[in-house]
Order: C-alpha cells, then structure tokens, then sequence
C-alpha cells in the first residue's frame, strides 16, 4: 500500500512534470504546459503551450483557459499518460511517489492502512475535510460559554476564576458601573455535531461568499492600478496582476467543489462560471 496523504503532501506539480518529461514555457512567474485533459475535454490535443498554467499545489495542479480543464496532480499524470483515474490508480500512484524521491519512501503496511484509513474517518463529516472547512474559515471545533452563577462584589472575597463584567446601564449608589462576577464553563463542540441542514448552510454560505470574493479579485479589470502595486515596477504590474488572477482562479475553482459537495442540483445548475474564463 501507499501512503497517499504523504504523496500529497511531498508530490508537486512541478516535481511531476520534470519527472514525466513535460516541456514547460515560463511567462513572468506563471509556468504554462500542454493542457493534459484537452483531448479529452474537446476531441483535439493542445498543441499551445501558453492555455494551461501549472499550479502549484499537488490539490490545483493545472488550469487551463482554452478547455477550462483542471485537475490535481493525479490528474495531471493520467491526462498526460492516457491513464484511467480508478483502474489504474495504483500506477497513478507509483508514479507520483517517484516524481518525489522513489516509491520506497511511500510504501506502508496494510495494518498501518487500515489504522490510518479509520483515523481518516474521523476527520470527515458529511464529504467535508477538516483542510476543506479551514479553507472557508470555518474551524472544526465550536467553543461556547455556560453560565453557571453570577455573583456581586459583596458575596464575594476571591474573585479567581471568575469572570468580571461591567453592567454600563446599572449604577451603585456610588455612581459606579455595577460590576458582577460570572462563573463561566467552556464547552467544546465538533463543527460537525451540528444538524445535518444546518451544518450545509453553513459550508454554501461560506462557499458563496468565498466565491464572490475571488470573482471580484478576478473580474477588477484595474487589479493592475491597487495601491499595494506601487512597490512593483511599472512595467511588470499588469503581468503580475494576471499571475494573481490566475492564483485566484485556482483558489475559486477548489471553493466551488466544496460548494457542489453540499448543495443541491438546482443550486448547483445555477452556479455561472463563464466569467471564469473571459480571459
């Protein structure tokens, strides 16, 4: 067996590429290569090698502008080598480890499998993975407050422990704020202990609202003009600013299949990405 978390983590789209032999053609700091799903996506090879750009986490391996292809660095190896994804996986596989060391570094034992594969588990809720729920910025765990007691000055000769707080719309015969002092347990809860439909509001409406943020990082034709541009030279600007956009992209296509992980036909049916590609 391999360790397909470790392969991930080590394998790079660049690594892959160098190790398959891939030609590169490099514009400012984006890499392009040969779309490897572009024959499949429209009946004909990429024969430009400026559509697709080289990403570069193992999770955005690639996205081409010319087919809107995109992939991970699986992808990347099986588009390329005209491999199936599920039948030949293990090749998949073993490739991917030696583009990053050789496969000897990769391999565990079936009983490590097994442990490994039921500690995964616990880490998944709904098809949703803790990284996943990070890149919306959503933490996995929820913490809230229980109040148990609350306690004035005068009942009170060690204040350790509790938490003071200042009441502004009630006064002492001082004309001071009346202080109280609350005895508070912090109980944790997982994210994923939530109700089912509540837990899916939750990941589409961060989902959109992450969307809509890099659709206007990618759509702001002026991205170029940003006062945070200024440090950069003039002439290397509006290249720069598409290097961005191209980051964003990626970013906003691995936001909206977390999106079309929970919702459903019909909202999915009315996501419009042709904006995507108006390059």
């Amino acid at each position: 067996m391999y360790d397909i978390d470790l392969i991930v983590e080590e394998a790079s789209p660049m690594g892959i590429v160098k190790y398959l032999g891939i030609p590169t053609k490099e514009s400012g700091k984006t890499i392009f290569i040969e779309c490897p799903v572009h024959e499949r996506e429209t009946g004909s090879r990429d024969r430009h090698i400026n559509n697709c750009v080289l990403g570069k986490t193992f999770k955005n391996a690639f996205y081409c502008h010319s087919c809107h292809g995109f992939g991970n660095g699986f992808d990347l190896i099986s588009g390329f080598l005209n491999l199936d994804i599920k039948k030949d996986f293990i090749q998949i596989l073993k490739i991917a480890a030696e583009s990053c060391g050789g496969e000897e570094l990769f391999v565990i034992s079936d009983s490590e499998y097994s442990k490994r594969k039921r500690k995964k588990g616990t880490q998944e809720e709904f098809g949703i993975f803790v990284d996943e729920l990070k890149e919306l910025g959503l933490e996995p765990n929820l913490f809230s407050n229980i109040y148990l007691a609350s306690y004035d000055e005068s009942q009170l000769s060690d204040t350790y422990g509790l938490k003071r707080d200042t009441n502004f719309d009630i006064y002492t015969e001082n004309q001071l704020n009346k202080v109280s002092y609350l005895d508070i347990q912090t109980q944790g809860k997982l994210f994923s202990s939530l109700p089912r439909n509540i837990y899916f509001d939750i990941v589409k409406s961060k989902a959109k609202e992450k969307m809509e943020f890099y659709k206007r990082l990618v759509t702001d034709r002026k991205l170029f003009e940003h006062p945070l541009m200024s440090c950069v030279n003039p002439d290397q600007r509006e290249s720069l600013a598409e290097e961005l956009k191209n980051e964003f992209r990626l970013r906003y296509i691995s936001v909206e299949n977390i999106y079309c992980k929970v919702a459903s036909k019909d909202e999915i049916s009315q996501i419009n990405d042709d904006w995507l590609y108006d390059i």
